[in-house]
């Protein structure tokens, strides 16, 4: 109904899922993975939200403080469960004492997912997680050998 864009749609929950190892939803994609139907979800922030008041909350508590990905299984809608979390070694909370002091004076879009894209929706084989926010963490795009 949201879809067709036909006036006054009436929505309905299927399921929920909720975790306390990320926060600020940023999008989903709808995937098949091996023939069956799967979401990826990323989020926008880690457990502490995203600024360092928010990493040191979520290190404190022993969760991940920058965001990442998630791979959902929804081959039953009513009880979704997540397969796979696209995490770095900077994810692992046992990791904060030496990840935190590589962002002092920084406030936002540090460590972490960003954008994520897939290789095929149809017939999914490989997740990309944008470089961009991960180039922090030390990833970085190839250099051309074109000329």
């Amino acid at each position: 109904m949201v879809q067709a864009r036909k006036p006054n749609p009436q929505i309905r929950v299927i399921s929920k899922l909720l975790w306390k190892d990320g926060a600020a939803a940023q999008h989903t994609i709808n995937v098949k993975i091996g023939g069956k139907p799967h979401v990826i979800f990323v989020d926008e922030g880690g457990s502490g939200g995203n600024s360092p008041h928010g990493w040191q909350a979520a290190c404190d508590a022993g969760l991940p403080a920058w965001p990442f990905a998630r791979i959902i299984d929804i081959r039953d809608e009513v009880r979704p469960k997540i397969v796979s979390r696209l995490m770095l070694e900077i994810h692992n909370p046992a990791n904060c004492s030496r990840v935190l002091p590589d962002l002092a004076g920084l406030s936002s879009f540090t460590y972490g997912s960003h954008y994520c894209s897939v290789d095929n929706r149809h017939h999914a084989t490989h997740a990309r997680v944008r470089v961009l926010q991960f180039g922090h963490s030390g990833l970085r795009y190839p250099r051309s050998t074109a000329s």
